[in-house]
């Protein structure tokens, strides 16, 4: 049971991280809230956060993303 909780969570994680991406790259958005988005990303993949290196994992395998984010990879 704790272990399906446990992906479950991870799951709902990585899908708003997903989305955090997608509307980072989506062009009909402000200069202003693409740089609140990048923001949130950074803080997303930041050691603090949870299930970190998993959305590490996600940047690294994206040339775009990663030479946005690779500063912030720790």
């Amino acid at each position: 049971m704790e272990a399906a909780n446990l992906r479950s969570k991870l799951l709902k994680e990585i899908r708003k991280f997903n989305d955090l991406l997608f509307y980072y790259v989506d062009d009909t958005y402000s200069v202003e809230d693409k740089e609140n988005t990048k923001n949130q990303i950074i803080r997303a993949i930041s050691d603090a956060s949870n299930f970190a290196a998993f959305k590490r994992w996600i940047i690294r395998d994206n040339t775009y993303f990663y030479a946005e984010f690779r500063d912030y990879l720790g």
